[in-house]
């Protein structure tokens, strides 16, 4: 994994905040979702992170109909290089919903047979062996 730069987040909170007692593992909510928070080892969390520079696939729902009676509809794949690009491919997807009628149903990795098919079509044979996560 690559270095960052400044402290990890842990010493950030630490800095910021004083050494507090450590908080439970548990649920919380915000004003748009539930979520469930645990405590993870420090090279698991790095393992996940690494997890983000790889290839992912949008996946989406277009309601306009693809045969005269309405029997198929578009099932669309976008794929993104990292897990950030692949959420701002969702959002725009979902923003963009009120003007077409498109929805995201899902966020994923890609597998390995569609990262060969992804560069087979860009044409960048390496993208194979630069996105695909190491075998167990």
């Amino acid at each position: 994994m690559e270095a960052r730069d400044g402290p990890t987040k842990p010493q950030a909170d630490v800095a910021r905040f004083g050494d507090q007692k450590t908080i439970a593992n548990g649920w919380t909510r915000t004003l748009a979702d539930l979520y469930r928070f645990e405590h993870m080892p420090t090279g698991d969390c790095e393992n996940l992170l690494d997890g983000r520079e790889r290839c992912w696939v949008v996946e989406s729902v277009n309601g306009s109909y693809t045969d005269e009676n309405a029997t198929h509809m578009h099932y669309n794949r976008y794929f993104a290089f990292d897990l950030s690009a692949a959420v701002a491919t969702a959002a725009t997807i979902e923003i963009s919903a009120q003007q077409v009628a498109e929805w995201v149903v899902n966020i994923r990795p890609a597998t390995d047979e569609e990262i060969k098919q992804v560069a087979e079509v860009e044409g960048q044979i390496d993208l194979y062996a630069k996105t695909a996560l190491p075998a167990d």
